[in-house]
């Protein structure tokens, strides 16, 4: 139920503990192949297989297996592996937006985003587009910070300050929405009358238009720079007899809030192995997608968007061309006896294996298979005529290594694997081409208990690349797919509701049988029911159309209400009280409208939780 290309998970800390704990993972393994412990004696586990960019393989599924050649013969074929080849599959969620800061030229309204993979062959169609990101021109919670440096002054040319005085000099920031308090004082003093030079006048951060300075010695504002780049400026003391800001002192409060036109992302899709970046895209203002950025990495999973609408790029595609028609194939290697070996390939889609080629050695593990399926021959031999034997013996406790009949379905990087039923789940680091590496001789993932030839080994399904674990978490603890989703214009109406706060309200909602895209989809509905403060009306009426689960319309000036809302619950009375006159019903209606059976998951949700 893991997101392929990573995502997020919850996890408890212990075996009967609540899953509490949210982790990040970028990928996963699937485990489930496997061989046998011992040299071997026909292939025990399938071939590895890896999608390559290109073409070659007709698209569909395709199912490998290979058997061992001798002197005498050949086996039977091991187990098969099955892979679908074809274009590479597009991201299967989209970025996250968060909450817009200062600093972007993006325009305000409501913004979406989508991800592409991209291949040595060409681009993936998008992922689903994101939730909505509500960027504002208007003032943020970004305020920008005062300047923390002095102008330098030095006395400079004509001018009417006075000689034998210290003379102060401040500045301020200014954005589209207000000012910062002064930073620090920078001090001037003259011998004989003049004026002053001010240089090193700190410049703001981005979203910061223009500086004011000021003269703390009765005379207030003196000077407006309208620009966030020049940092001189020569005063003469003449400012005053302007009136540009007599008695005019800067400002205690701090009103300088940034623009919010930048949009932080996060949670951008890692695809396969054959991707080599990503690409964002922007749907504005019911627009189509369009480009953002090419991300040249498999790596990055967060992105800052700033850039305007008149400079994004091209419209996402419509068609996936990033084919994937090529299968690098890993084997295992024989035991002795092992001369050669053959590999068997089925149809795109279709059962039945069908010879490929011989590798006439018992050395190669790998090689690119490219060819079209009107190339495959015959099936494989339906007996063993190889002559091979599996040796009798064992692997003592406390093994660094184990030595398997078939490595290919282990991670070359290390993982778990699993001896027999569960016996034992071992931790290895690497493999060779007859042996798990690495194992350690004491501790977790350690060989506890000899282990006989011809016992299985299997790779154990694990995520990788996984962040966030913070305490020691015991074996047997539950995990689950965690998703998160937002509603940023409702967190801001609730915030501005509130008063105080980010206007953020949690709501959990359980269901462990369900994959990624279900969540999503379960979350998404869940906002657009909750996501808004609930509105509920009760009154009388004696309309005989009124029944519940029908929509009401209801405006009034005081208090000030314009809703449609569900009729949820009908009470009659006055029942034939008068001749003509209809009886009376007492109408509870809402903006949601709940069956009794959408109550009784809601609860069992709830209990879950």
């Amino acid at each position: 139920m893991f997101n392929p290309s990573g995502g997020r998970a919850i996890t408890a800390i212990v075996p009967d503990g609540a899953a509490g704990r949210v982790l990040t993972y970028t990928g996963l393994v699937l485990g489930g192949g496997g061989g046998l412990v011992g040299p071997g004696a026909s292939p025990s586990g399938g071939p590895g297989l890896v999608l390559v960019d290109g073409a070659g393989i007709d698209t569909g599924a395709h199912r490998y297996a290979y058997t061992f050649m001798t002197a005498a013969g050949e086996s039977l074929p091991g187990p098969a592996s099955v892979i679908p080849v074809g274009a590479t599959v597009p991201p299967a969620y989209p970025p996250t937006p968060g909450v817009p800061i200062g600093g972007g030229a993006v325009e305000a309204g409501t913004h979406y985003y989508a991800v592409t993979f991209l291949t040595a062959a060409g681009e993936t169609t998008s992922s689903p587009g994101s939730s909505p990101a509500i960027v504002g021109s208007s003032a943020g919670s970004t305020l920008t910070p005062a300047p923390t440096t002095a102008p330098t002054v030095t006395p400079s040319g004509s001018g009417l300050y006075g000689a034998g005085f210290a003379y102060e000099f401040r500045v301020t920031f200014v954005t589209p929405f207000g000012e910062t308090p002064a930073g620090p004082i920078g001090t001037g003093t003259r011998s004989t009358e003049g004026g002053f030079q001010l240089s090193a006048i700190p410049l703001g951060p981005a979203g910061v238009t223009a500086r004011k300075i000021y003269l703390n010695f009765g005379y207030g504002l003196i000077a407006v720079l309208a620009d966030n780049v020049t940092t001189t400026y020569h005063s003469d003391h003449q400012e005053s007899g302007s009136g540009i800001g007599v008695g005019v002192l800067p400002p205690t409060t701090n009103t300088a809030y940034l623009p919010t036109n930048a949009v932080p992302l996060a949670g951008l899709a890692l695809g396969p192995a054959n991707v080599t970046g990503r690409r964002i895209y922007r749907a504005s203002g019911g627009g189509p997608y369009k480009l953002v950025t090419t991300i040249a990495n498999n790596t990055a999973t967060t992105y800052t968007d700033t850039t305007a609408s008149a400079s994004l790029g091209a419209v996402v595609p419509s068609g996936n061309t990033a084919a994937a028609n090529r299968v690098q194939v890993t084997l295992g290697i024989g035991g002795a006896g092992v001369t050669a070996r053959r590999l068997y390939r089925s149809k795109a889609n279709l059962d039945p294996l069908l010879f490929h080629s011989t590798i006439a050695d018992n050395t190669t593990t790998g090689f690119l298979d490219l060819a079209a399926d009107a190339a495959l021959g015959a099936g494989p031999p339906a007996s063993d005529t190889s002559g091979l034997v599996q040796p009798s013996g064992q692997v003592p406790a406390g093994a660094t290594s184990i030595i398997v009949a078939n490595t290919t379905p282990f991670a070359s990087t290390g993982g778990w694997a699993v001896v027999g039923n569960g016996e034992q789940v071992i931790r290895y680091t690497g493999k060779t081409a007859t042996a798990l590496t690495g194992i350690p001789p004491i501790s977790a993932g350690s060989l506890t208990a000899s282990i006989s030839y011809n016992s299985t080994i299997t790779a154990s399904p694990m995520l990788v690349g996984v962040a966030g674990i913070l305490e020691l978490t015991l074996k047997g603890s539950s995990i689950y797919v965690w998703v998160q989703r937002d509603d940023l214009a409702a967190q801001a109406a609730m915030a501005a509701l509130d008063g105080t706060g980010d206007g953020i309200y949690e709501h959990i909602v359980s269901d462990e049988r369900r994959s990624e895209p279900s969540l999503i989809q379960i979350c998404d509905a869940q906002l657009k029911l909750y996501s808004r403060p609930l509105v509920t009306v009760t009154y009388a009426t004696r309309d005989l159309k009124t029944k519940s689960g029908k929509k009401v319309t209801i405006t009034l000036a005081s208090p000030a209400m314009n809703e449609t809302l569900t009729i949820q619950d009908v009470a009659i009375s006055e029942l034939g009280i008068a001749p003509r006159l209809a009886p009376k019903f007492t109408v509870t209606a809402s903006t949601v409208h709940h069956t009794f059976e959408a109550i009784l998951q809601d609860l069992i949700r709830k209990a879950d939780a």
